[in-house]
């Protein structure tokens, strides 16, 4: 069994250097990387503080307007029959576009609905798309919302507007505008809007649209029809993963400045009623806030922060937002209007706020301000960055990965890049970006795209690694004290040794988690030389490892990536089941299977014939404790044109016990060595993607806990 995992594993990898280089496997599907707005992406493998500083344009894409809402990266649209990572974008003309992440080839673009009126807070007062939109990757589909207040619906592939779509949400688009991001959560698509340069009348609303009837199922008025109340913040709402709870921050009324909910904090249910409120009192009118909630835990509460256009950065206990604020700072002097959000580095425990101005007391700086939390759970300044203009003008969102956060300098137009747990300066976009940078950059793959108002759509990379790497198996479930291993493979394409090759944890990896890995024999598995000892991989050859795990406390670690790393080329990228893992350390015994698969070739690739289906094979070990699960193929969320089955079968004979199907459910003793087969066909053309076109096999219980996996790469003849 061992034996032939390492095999398995080196073929793997000699098929993903034979495909495209540099895929990622997760997506920046909505503002801020998920629903809370956290603006980090803990998955970033590719960027660190070491490679930051190669960054360069890539590429660019002209709109023909400005741009201020955030880009979003999917990475398995399918394209020509490949799951392909695009970049999809937003103008104030109305464009909505899709382009090649890697070269920036615009695969399809949009032209959606317009509000043309004498309000200058978009150039030449034209008002499409300013909204960030959100992707569902269980649908392929994307939501974004027009000048026209339609609610839109498109395949991710092809930009078509699925049946049903569009919906108008937004009831008075000739007065009402959707700012900020749209966000997918409790099984609905969040929707709030503001208006026009504060023009009478309208209505601050948060909309929750169920996406399965393209209706409109349930609606917050922030204060009473047609007396303002917008949201602003370009964060739209921030949604509490742990309890669902959805959070807005408001901007002023029209009669009076706080009526209704005008001017407050709020937290709403996911039905949209209101469990907490809170007006902390500023000084002066139109004292909106132009920001996203930004939540957070200390250990003496969970926090929500929100910063106002008085200079006034506020906190809460989110959980008793009515018992008022925690803390009031005034870091500005009012005069720019803070409608920047929030970042957060866990790896340094910053989280960090631009700042147009600085504070009256001069405490509080223009630029970027890093805040820790300190023993008496309350933000505290660690230290601040002033680059770019001192202005009344807003600054753009941070953004933040392990060790590193980005932000814009609005009118300065420059992109800078900073150790986040000292600031000190790592790379700046220079004068590439021709105009204004208003929303936070997204950074993601190796790369960072933002927007700007000088119509373009801006890449910038780093180069590309010649490491690939492969893990087999790609699942381990043990019970806590146990070890949990897995083989894994590096392979350097280049035509030059590479040297200091090693395998190391991300800083974003659950605390406690550690890692050691050790060379070994391909030929029989064993160990060689010493734990943790890097060692050079000559040119166009590969180096197999054992890689152990343990911790301290019970987790459960999904696509749990590595940092495979030499000396003078940049991290291998992170291919969901191929060089991720999937860990569970388990308090109780805990079924732990070992799967390995076998295609036709003999090569990890399964080649389907035209008209015809193709199968390959499945073994699997239980060397954990007795377990019902269910097994079960995918595609890894592409939407390939691609059809599996799967049955247990006689390990003897290899027939199926029962006729195949979507999902087998069994009870796998402990030592038992099940066996399967996986049936495909195909309805179009799979080109050889290996990276990125797979068929997986997944061995999941009740709760949705896996406890193994294997996959091959799938293609049409």
């Amino acid at each position: 069994m061992s034996m032939r995992l390492c095999v398995c594993g080196f073929l793997l990898l000699m098929v993903l250097a034979s495909g495209p280089a540099g895929a990622q496997s997760n997506d920046w599907a909505t503002y801020g990387y998920e629903p809370g707005r956290s603006s980090y992406n803990p998955q970033e493998l590719v960027l660190t503080p070491q490679s930051v500083p190669q960054l360069q344009p890539q590429w660019s894409a002209d709109l023909g307007a400005a741009i201020t809402s955030q880009p979003i990266i999917v990475h398995n649209a399918v394209i020509g029959g490949v799951p392909t990572e695009l970049v999809y974008i937003g103008a104030a003309n109305g464009v909505f576009a899709a382009f090649d992440a890697a070269t920036g080839t615009q695969i399809w673009s949009r032209q959606l609905q317009i509000q043309s009126n004498g309000c200058d807070q978009q150039p030449n007062g034209i008002y499409g798309v300013a909204g960030t939109p959100v992707h569902d990757p269980a649908t392929h589909l994307i939501y974004v919302a027009d000048g026209a207040g339609l609610l839109y619906a498109l395949d991710d592939a092809t930009g078509q507007t699925a049946p049903g779509w569009p919906i108008q949400v937004v009831p008075h688009p000739d007065h009402e505008f959707v700012w900020g991001a749209l966000s997918l959560a409790n099984g609905r698509i969040l929707v709030e809007n503001a208006s026009y340069c504060d023009i009478a009348p309208y209505t601050g609303f948060v909309f929750s649209v169920d996406p399965a009837t393209a209706q409109i199922a349930d609606t917050f008025a922030v204060t009473t029809i047609g007396d303002g109340g917008g949201i602003w913040g370009y964060g739209g709402a921030a949604v509490d993963a742990a309890t669902q709870a959805i959070y807005v921050a408001t901007g002023n009324g029209l009669s009076t400045e706080t009526s209704g909910y005008s001017e407050d904090v709020i937290r709403l249910d996911p039905t949209l009623a209101v469990v907490g409120a809170n007006y902390a009192g500023f000084v002066g009118g139109d004292v909106d806030y132009g920001a996203t909630p930004f939540l957070y835990s200390t250990p003496c509460n969970n926090q929500v922060a929100a910063i106002n256009k008085s200079g006034v950065l506020v906190t809460y206990d989110r959980d008793n937002i009515d018992a008022g604020p925690l803390q009031k700072l005034q870091i500005g002097d009012g005069g720019g209007p803070l409608v920047g959000d929030f970042a957060q580095d866990p790896t340094t425990g910053m989280i960090f706020v631009a700042n147009p101005d600085a504070s009256p007391s001069g405490t509080y700086q223009h630029g970027l301000l890093a805040f820790l939390v300190n023993a008496s759970c309350q933000l505290e300044l660690a230290y601040s960055q002033s680059p770019g203009p001192n202005t009344n003008g807003p600054l753009a969102s941070p953004t933040t990965i392990a060790g590193v956060v980005f932000f814009a300098t609005g009118g300065g137009n420059t992109v800078y890049a900073y150790k986040s747990g000292t600031g000190n300066a790592l790379w700046n976009s220079g004068s590439t970006i021709q105009g204004a940078a208003y929303v936070a950059p997204a950074v993601i793959g190796g790369q960072v795209f933002i927007g700007s108002w000088d119509h373009h759509l801006y890449a910038f990379g780093v180069p590309a690694s010649p490491l690939d790497a492969a893990l087999l198996p790609g699942a381990r479930s043990v019970e806590l004290g146990s070890v949990a291993t897995v083989f894994a493979t590096m392979l350097n394409s280049s035509n030059a040794t590479l040297d200091n090759c090693r395998i190391a944890l991300p800083a974003s990896a659950p605390g406690g988690l550690a890692l050691t890995y050790q060379t070994t024999d391909p030929a029989t598995n064993e160990p060689t030389g010493a734990p943790n000892l890097p060692v050079p991989i000559a040119a166009n050859a590969g180096q197999s490892f054992v890689l152990s795990f343990t911790t301290p406390t019970a987790l459960s670690d999904p696509a749990q990536g590595l940092v495979f790393a030499c000396d003078g080329v940049n991290n291998a990228a992170a291919t969901e089941g191929v060089d991720t893992v999937d860990l569970t350390f388990s308090a109780t015994p805990i079924a732990d299977i070992v799967a390995l698969a076998a295609t036709a070739s003999n090569n990890g690739i399964l080649q389907i014939p035209q008209g015809a289906a193709a199968a390959f094979a499945v073994a699997s070990v239980n060397v954990g404790a007795t377990g019902s699960l269910t097994v079960s193929t995918d595609l890894g969320g592409a939407a390939l044109l691609v059809a599996a089955t799967l049955c247990q079968t006689n390990p003897s004979s290899g027939q199926c016990l029962a006729p195949p199907a979507a999902s087998v459910p069994v009870t796998i003793d402990a030592n038992a060595t099940p066996t399967f087969s996986v049936f495909a066909t195909a309805s179009g053309t799979v080109p050889f993607a290996p990276g990125a076109s797979r068929v997986f096999l997944r061995f999941v219980d009740a709760n949705g806990q896996q406890h193994g996996s294997t996959s091959v790469a799938v293609m049409t003849e």
